[in-house]
């Protein structure tokens, strides 16, 4: 990745912009490089008309019909009052286009008024009386009208008779009854017909004031609104398509223009002037450098000045980053973004984190059947799953594989299939060893990236003696070279101690020095607790990875569990209660050992190599195939 500086005359600045922006490969400087010289930001009222003339595109575009990213005929630079021109139509545009806007919200208003009248007749729907006469209690007369439990009705029935009240109900809904009660009116009596009702949960139903005929007649005038007002919905939509056809080629101009007006817009703080010499700064991969410049030679006739550069160490955290585009790697890099964006010079963790995922999740998840369970799954909904798919079919691969190896299938271990390598239930003291020794492999390659990155870095002291340098991984393989040794029966080693004393007072000696202008207590105090912050991070690391192990274990511990309850059952319900667990065990615990996956990864693996404090390469381009084709180029070279 190079800096690069363009100096041009200020009015060749726009032109500049649509060059750098052509080819595609141009991410902003915006870190106000050179605002000593060049204090002004130029085109702060150019920035100010785009942004508005392409909100009222874009609220234009969700209701017209228009192309997403239409192709450009030709490059050319478009003026300040060009576009305040294009801003001053747009906005008519959208007077005339929110006009429309609010017509069909006033008719999705009164559809929804519709609907809900419709709804609330849907409660009545049973009766044939006038609802008018419902509205309130006559003279004579005491009405409720509403809904009881469906348990209570019958009793609530019987208690109305004895007040002298009849019950009718009208609508049997779940779990309640809509009803009607009925009886001469009698206030001495009120009291206690509204205790009973309430004994009995009784629920007022409310009947709307616009429901005062019969629900036959209100359902047909109903019927009648919902058709007038779809023939307005269709004639307004018809004359809105109608005005649409006859505005497209200038809403596709005017898209035009603001296509090419973006490039001056976006270099924002990385363009910069002084009267009538301007600046801009950015960050180019280092082969498209000479097809940058060519490019703007091409376009610009005046003389410029085109310097390139190294990043400094200093600039290291600014320097954009691209992972290596890479369609079978997609899902993974998405996963991996969700930590951090790797930092510039940064090795690309993708391919180590894809096998490594891949492979911890199989190691857990073993299982021939459910493996193919979740293959099957991922193909089937591959279009659901988008490029996630490469994800979950070699995560199902993985638990099939590892499924022969410990030879379980749909939690049967070593019944229909006999193991090829080890069966994690049988043999759980194996397993937790392998388990340590995976972890001391997984956190070695950790370890030794990071050495790597420092020394790309440039911190080749932090490589050698930081806390995750070489001087530490001698540290960590050595004590659990010793410890190995120990726990075959055996001393610790004098060579493990030898290598265990260099590599502390290697680590020790230089925290020492760091400290020169600090205390004598505290240098002794610093030195040994980082020393044993080191061994200890590392050992508690470690053992982090006997989750694998446990996981595996847990599985088959789990099939067990389901068996058991299985074999208890008759023949149907056996086969209902495997089906059933093998249901359960792949969805809680794939999902737990997807996430202590990941755990692995991100707290074991890329807290000791991978930043993801880096910021995502980000070319200005004119259009979409362009930024596609020119962020491929520019990946062979970029190192993320």
């Amino acid at each position: 990745m190079k800096h690069v500086l363009v100096q041009a005359l200020t009015d060749d600045l726009p032109k500049i912009s649509l060059a750098l922006a052509e080819v595609g490969v141009f991410d902003p400087d915006v870190r106000s490089v050179g605002k000593d010289h060049f204090p002004t930001v130029p085109g702060d009222h150019y920035r100010e008309l785009f942004k508005q003339a392409q909100s009222r595109m874009d609220k234009i575009s969700r209701l017209l019909p228009m192309p997403e990213k239409p192709q450009l005929s030709s490059v050319r630079v478009v003026d300040e009052t060009e576009l305040e021109r294009l801003n001053a139509w747009l906005g008519d545009i959208w007077a005339t286009a929110s006009s429309y806007e609010e017509r069909f919200r006033r008719l999705s208003e009164s559809e929804r008024v519709i609907n809900l009248r419709e709804d609330t007749l849907e409660n009545f729907a049973n009766l044939r009386v006038d609802l008018g006469l419902l509205h309130s209690d006559s003279r004579f007369l005491s009405l409720f009208v509403g809904t009881v439990p469906s348990a209570n009705a019958q009793q609530l029935e019987e208690a109305l008779g004895l007040a002298g009240h009849m019950m009718y109900a009208f609508r049997e809904g779940t779990g309640t009854t809509s009803v009607i009660i009925v009886g001469q009116r009698n206030e001495q009596q009120l009291d206690e017909l509204n205790s009973v009702l309430q004994a009995a949960s009784f629920q007022p139903l409310v009947i709307p004031q616009d429901l005062r005929s019969q629900p036959q007649k209100i359902r047909e005038e109903i019927q009648s609104q919902r058709t007038k007002l779809t023939e307005e919905r269709q004639q307004a939509q018809s004359q809105l398509e109608n005005w649409a056809a006859s505005l497209q080629r200038e809403l596709v101009d005017a898209q035009r223009t603001l296509i090419l007006a973006e490039p001056f817009v976006l270099m924002d703080t990385s363009m910069r002037s002084a009267g009538s010499l301007g600046t801009v700064t950015g960050w180019v991969p280092a082969r498209s450098v000479k097809k940058l410049e060519a490019n703007i030679t091409q376009k610009v006739s005046n003389p410029f000045l085109f310097t390139v550069r190294d990043p400094t160490r200093e600039e290291v955290s600014f320097v954009p980053s691209l992972m290596q585009p890479n369609a079978a790697l997609a899902p993974y890099q998405d996963v991996i973004k969700q930590y951090g964006v790797p930092r510039y010079g940064e090795v690309d963790p993708s391919w180590l984190f894809a096998v490594t995922f891949v492979f911890m999740f199989g190691a857990m998840f073993g299982d021939v059947g459910q493996g193919g369970v979740i293959t099957a799954l991922a193909l089937l909904f591959r279009k659901s799953l988008g490029h996630f798919v490469k994800l979950a079919v070699p995560m199902g691969m993985s638990s099939i594989f590892f499924g022969f190896m410990y030879g379980s299938v749909f939690g049967y271990e070593d019944v229909l299939i006999h193991h090829i390598w080890v069966s994690p239930l049988h043999h759980p003291e194996y397993m937790l060893v392998v388990g340590v020794f995976w972890g001391v492999s997984f956190i070695t390659m950790a370890s030794a990236l990071s050495v790597y990155n420092h020394f790309i870095a440039n911190e080749p002291m932090e490589a050698v003696l930081g806390h995750h340098g070489i001087m530490s991984i001698v540290l960590y393989l050595s004590v659990m070279w010793g410890l190995v040794q120990v726990a075959m029966g055996g001393g610790f080693g004098w060579i493990p101690t030898i290598f265990t004393v260099l590599s502390i007072s290697a680590i020790s000696a230089h925290a020492w020095h760091e400290m020169h202008d600090s205390p004598i207590i505290e240098r002794v105090m610093v030195v040994a607790i980082g020393a044993m912050e080191i061994f200890m991070g590392y050992i508690s690391n470690t053992l982090s990875f006997l989750r694998v192990a446990a996981f595996s274990v847990n599985h088959s511990a789990l099939a067990l569990a389901v068996f058991a309850i299985a074999n208890s059952l008759d023949t149907t319900g056996h086969w209902i209660s495997i089906v059933l667990g093998n249901i359960f065990i792949m969805v809680l615990e794939g999902s737990i050992v997807g996430i202590q996956t990941l755990r692995l990864e991100y707290y074991e693996g890329f807290s000791r190599y991978y930043s993801g404090d880096g910021r995502e390469y980000e070319p200005i381009t004119l259009n979409i195939k362009a930024s596609d084709d020119a962020t491929m180029e520019s990946a062979a070279t970029l190192k993320a």
